[in-house]
């Protein structure tokens, strides 16, 4: 209460505006713009949906696309709570374009529906199931059902996309079964952290929107933060598990490669020895050659054995036509065309025709009278092996299939060369021939096929040329994949790379579902926490409210009565004086109060207070010490008399403490005046009364008379009970 008059609120005439948006001109809108601005609405949600999965995809574990929180859960269930029901297609269009294994195949874009279908109806469900305990109109949840609303749109609701999203990609043979209960798992713990912790949030933001005086203490700091907190917790994670996977990979790979890598280096001593043959002999016959080889050509990986002595430009014409004693006919020199089909190799300085060959059973290509020196590529690596004297290995495709091959460049001398000329002419007229050894690239890391090799490894096999030129041997990762393990190797003056990654989680550690089990706990203890302050604070503005409202009439009716009312605190300071006090104070005594005016001061005229209840101070001290005082006082006040019924009395707190004193005066003159009144007009009717009860028996007895006169006439009596029969 203030001294100032309280009247109620007016509310302004204005014309209330339909739900829906009013055009410019101040007509509702046109049906293509009902329709224009919906098509807005679910394309905006939509995009958002899919911007919100895309930023989610970031947040993974090393196992499969699943994220171990998925906001875009709450933001569907929030569409339907906040925008109603005919908001599903942006939710649906939204989840089919960010499904994490989205391809423009038949497969996928079934499986991508299917996951679309288990988002919406997740999210309807999740509708469903929080209607009992939700207020769609207010966007708040019921106070003492903030747990069943958490449990219904988290952990029950949550259970339908991870099973009809995973159960379609694996009837589609997207997912092996093996992957099946951990990815369910991730799924559900995502979906159920992404719901209980981002709808709270967009309640609140959508509550702000619409009701900017909400309060916003303590709501928006703690979901944010907890988001953030479980972001560095699942990226710490999966940085963790990516460690040990390397880590585990590397300690099962270790050993595998060193054996291969023995294995490796056993093929190519086994072709070196051929060129030891040749180097210890001299007229190798075929069956000599095949005597020799029959052994190595059994190894895994060997597909071929060459020898390929140098047959100069001049020599070719006489060695094609020629014919010998020996056990194997001569042979024409040839290469092959780009379809590998033979055909005369064609006039070059020198030839390396192959003479003697050795393959496994599986080469079905007769290599006998081909060229290597014809491909120039294969012509520089043997330049080079002469040039070094040591061996060269070159990529090449196989004449069979094309498919790519190790070629192995082994140079014969002759004794008398010169050991350490730097002549290539001199090293080129030195040189006898080549052993040449084929190997398959799988065999350089046949780890994978390995039984004890990690099961689902998928890898990439790069040689590394010179001047940082490099080819893709072999490649079955998947595209965008990490690998987890990288080999380096040589072979001759090759370098080979290979990357190996694992398509599913070799250890089984237990820390991943200890993580998401404290995280969903965690996340849900602090989304309960805010939606109970949530609560509690609107239970409490509703309240205040309330009591302002309550305030607000009492002071209106307060304002409204012609009776003095002040109020002074515990220390005698005027705390509030109505309208009529204020008259009063300034009309009759020529004062003005003030809100803190001490009580000494509120009568600044002793004799005023004096003669208004006995000193005023005197009483309000009095209130205070707990009594209740009334006086009456009669003020001359401008010529007149005013008697006034003054009551101090003391002011009570809740605990029952004495906070204050009230001032209550009112003034009682009419009351009087009417009194007085009332007393002379009974005293009048006293008298009257007494006069009448004494000519009451002469009354009665005249009566009488004038009933017999009458009866003496013959007509009826006027009056009756007149005592006398």
């Amino acid at each position: 209460m203030t001294h100032k008059a309280m009247v109620p609120k007016s509310h302004l005439n204005t014309r209330r505006h339909d739900k829906h948006l009013i055009s410019g001109d101040g007509e509702p809108p046109d049906m293509a713009t009902k329709i224009m601005r919906y098509l807005g609405h679910v394309s905006a949600l939509g995009i958002l949906y899919f911007l919100a999965s895309q930023l989610s995809l970031q947040i993974h574990l090393p196992e499969g696309p699943a994220s171990p929180i998925w906001p875009p859960a709450g933001i569907a269930l929030g569409i339907l709570l906040i925008g109603g029901w005919r908001m599903w297609p942006a939710i649906f269009l939204g989840s089919f374009f960010a499904d994490p294994m989205f391809a423009l195949t038949a497969t996928h874009l079934l499986s991508a529906g299917f996951y679309a279908v288990g988002t919406l109806v997740q999210a309807a469900v999740g509708v469903l199931f929080a209607a009992p305990y939700f207020r769609r109109q207010t966007l708040s949840v019921n106070a003492g059902d903030e747990w069943k609303f958490l449990l219904a749109i988290g952990p029950i609701a949550c259970l339908l996309s991870p099973t009809v999203g995973l159960t379609a990609r694996h009837l589609l043979d997207l997912i092996p079964e093996s992957e099946l209960s951990s990815q369910w798992l991730i799924w559900w713990a995502g979906d159920t952290l992404g719901a209980i912790l981002f709808i709270p949030l967009l309640l609140h933001i959508w509550i702000r929107k619409t009701r900017p005086s909400a309060p916003v203490q303590g709501f928006y700091l703690p979901l944010v933060a907890t988001f953030l907190i479980l972001i560095a917790g699942s990226l710490g994670l999966s940085a963790l598990e990516s460690a040990q996977q390397k880590n585990n990979l590397s300690k099962q790979l270790h050993p595998l490669l060193q054996l291969n890598t023995l294995k490796l280096k056993e093929q190519v001593s086994y072709i070196a020895s051929v060129e030891r043959l040749f180097a210890a002999s001299e007229g190798i016959t075929a069956e000599e050659f095949e005597r020799f080889n029959h052994k190595i050509i059994n190894e895994e990986g060997i597909i071929r054995i060459d020898w390929a002595p140098r047959v100069t430009g001049p020599e070719r014409a006489s060695l094609e036509q020629r014919t010998t004693g020996m056990d194997t006919p001569e042979f024409p020199i040839l290469e092959t065309t780009a379809a590998h089909k033979k055909m005369a190799a064609r006039p070059r300085d020198d030839y390396y025709p192959i003479r003697f060959s050795l393959y496994s059973s599986d080469y079905a290509f007769d290599p006998i009278g081909l060229d290597h020196g014809a491909p120039p590529a294969r012509r520089r690596a043997l330049q080079k092996a002469i040039a070094t004297g040591n061996p060269t290995a070159h990529i090449t495709e196989l004449e069979t299939d094309g498919n790519r091959a190790l070629m192995l460049f082994f140079p014969h001398f002759r004794d008398d060369a010169p050991p350490d000329t730097e002549n290539l002419d001199i090293r080129e007229a030195a040189v006898m021939g080549f052993v040449v050894g084929v190997i398959d690239p799988h065999n350089l890391f046949a780890i994978t096929d390995h039984p004890s090799s990690p099961k689902n490894l998928s890898y990439r096999i790069t040689s590394q040329g010179a001047h940082g030129t490099s080819k893709v041997l072999l490649n079955t990762l998947p595209p965008s994949t990490e690998p987890n393990w990288v080999q380096n190797l040589t072979v001759a003056d090759l370098a080979f790379k290979l990357e190996i990654a694992a398509g599913t989680m070799t250890n089984e550690s237990q820390q991943r579902w200890i993580y998401l089990a404290l995280a969903m706990m965690a996340t849900f203890l602090v989304a309960l926490t805010v939606l109970t302050n949530r609560s509690y604070q609107e239970k409490r503005i509703q309240q205040q409210q309330e009591l302002q409202d309550s305030r607000e009439l009492l002071n209106a009716i307060i304002e409204s009565c012609d009776i003095q009312i002040a109020a002074f605190d515990n220390k005698l300071r005027l705390t509030a004086f109505n309208r009529a006090c204020e008259e009063f104070m300034h009309l009759r005594l020529n004062a003005h109060p003030y809100i803190g005016q001490p009580a000494d001061h509120f009568f600044p005229d002793p004799e005023a207070s004096e003669r208004h209840g006995d000193t005023f101070s005197n009483n309000m001290h009095k209130a205070l010490e707990g009594k209740r005082i009334k006086v009456l006082k009669e003020l001359d006040i401008v010529g007149k008399t005013y008697t006034y019924e003054i009551r101090f009395n003391p002011v009570y707190s809740t605990d029952g403490g004495i906070i204050g004193a009230t001032y209550v005066a009112r003034d009682i003159t009419p009351d009087i005046k009417l009194e007085s009144q009332l007393k002379k007009q009974l005293e009048e009717l006293t008298r009257w009364k007494q006069a009448t009860l004494e000519r009451e028996p002469l009354v009665l007895e005249l009566k009488g008379e004038i009933n017999q006169l009458l009866q003496r006439l013959g007509q009826p009596p006027r009056y009756q009970h007149t005592g006398k029969k």
